[in-house]
């Protein structure tokens, strides 16, 4: 016991134990007003309430989410294996249940609690990183400690494990019941889900975009099988998807920017997915290191100004100009390409089609868009929520003749 090496699994236990003691305490408390039949709370049981629980989770934090993190702590790697390291990663899941408990416990008022608030953003970022710990123990196992880059696909999971806890997490804690004191403890929640979507919403775009890129990203993720090229291209629609929903996270922080930026990483994201597509098609597992061909050149162009299109029109459809300027965006793009790549690189004939391509699907927009009438109605603004547009259509139809 006096030994000074500390592993990994053992300082998991010694979080866990400071938080089941601040709950235990929480616990007592409560039991001991109510046996009393005194006021619910004295202002010295509050106050040795909120001290063991502001130590107990300062230290669990401390140890399990900086000095003894399963990832990138200092533990020795050498002294770890697969096993312990499993056992730590669990660890973090029961530090969850307790924080979360630990918050219900001191939730004795509907006013507002610091302490309690702290109990509830610690069990956030727990579950944040035990979910973060699972991607990274699936892929390394006992080596997940090493400092090792992401293998396979685990750099997309990275980056959409934070998007799918929290739009999860803020959905479930929209639909639990509870007493005024238990939804002030909710409400605690909300307000960090409401700040999350955020982090969130931009580490799904850096991950995606740039360091897990199976093309050009600076860690890309290994796409060798058409299983994987599917998964890939699943994970990006599947982060537009998450992305488009994400203004419905009740009270989220800056509303009225919240929307925009969501249309715009929606489309960025089936943006890069379509790209991503076409450089799998031709290069299947080389797509890193291969060069692009005067046939693959083209073809970015003309899924390029398709892509336009839809936006342009579809946001002429539905009056969201948001939608609109991504369309002229893309264009924009498709068009500087074609007139100085496509030009210098492709053959005579490549290069006519090219051109022609992108202008007639700009015509053939154009055209549309003409043609499109906008929704009537005040309330199909940017600033609605994806929710908010379902409803009203579904009121339209409703009432149509």
């Amino acid at each position: 016991m006096s030994a000074p090496q500390i592993g990994l699994f053992e300082s998991a236990c010694y979080a866990v134990a400071f938080l089941a003691f601040a709950l235990a305490v929480a616990v007592v408390a409560r039991l001991r007003a109510r046996r009393n039949l005194l006021r619910p709370f004295t202002e010295d049981l509050m106050r040795s309430m909120r001290a063991v629980s502001w130590g107990a989770l300062g230290a669990s934090a401390l140890i399990m989410l900086v000095a003894q993190h399963p990832i990138w702590g200092s533990q020795d790697s050498d002294a770890s294996n697969a096993f312990s390291t499993m056992l730590a990663v669990l660890a973090q899941a029961v530090a969850m249940v307790l924080a979360l408990a630990l918050g219900r416990a001191l939730s004795v008022s509907s006013k507002p609690e610091a302490t309690r608030f702290a109990a509830a953003a610690a069990a956030a970022l727990f579950a944040w990183s035990f979910g973060h710990c699972v991607i990274a123990w699936l892929h390394h196992r006992g080596y997940m400690d090493n400092g090792d880059t992401p293998y396979g696909l685990e750099g997309i999971a990275h980056a959409l494990w934070p998007l799918i806890f929290v739009l999860a997490a803020a959905q479930l804690t929209r639909l639990t019941p509870g007493r005024d004191t238990t939804r002030a403890y909710l409400y605690d929640l909300q307000a960090i889900w409401s700040a999350a979507i955020w982090p969130a919403l931009g580490f799904a775009g850096l991950g995606l975009w740039a360091l897990y890129n199976p093309w050009w990203g600076t860690l890309p993720a290994q796409v060798l099988t058409p299983i994987g090229a599917i998964i890939t291209i699943l994970a990006y629609f599947g982060a537009a998807a998450l992305s488009y929903v994400a203004p419905d996270v009740p009270k989220v922080r800056g509303m009225k920017w919240m929307v925009p930026a969501a249309t715009i990483a929606c489309a960025a994201h089936i943006f890069v997915a379509a790209t991503l597509i076409v450089r799998w098609l031709y290069h299947r597992d080389a797509m890193t290191t291969a060069s692009a061909g005067e046939f693959e050149l083209w073809a970015y162009s003309g899924v390029w100004a398709t892509l336009a299109a839809i936006s342009l029109i579809l946001g002429t459809r539905i009056n969201d100009p948001v939608l609109r300027w991504i369309g002229l965006a893309v264009f924009a793009v498709t068009i500087v390409k074609v007139c100085v790549l496509d030009t210098a690189q492709l053959s005579g004939p490549i290069r006519a089609v090219s051109i022609f391509g992108v202008a007639t699907i700009a015509a053939i927009a154009t055209w549309l868009v003409r043609r499109s009438r906008p929704t009537p109605g005040p309330g199909d603004l940017v600033t609605v929520t994806p929710s908010a547009r379902r409803e009203r259509r579904r009121v339209r139809r409703r009432t149509s003749p």
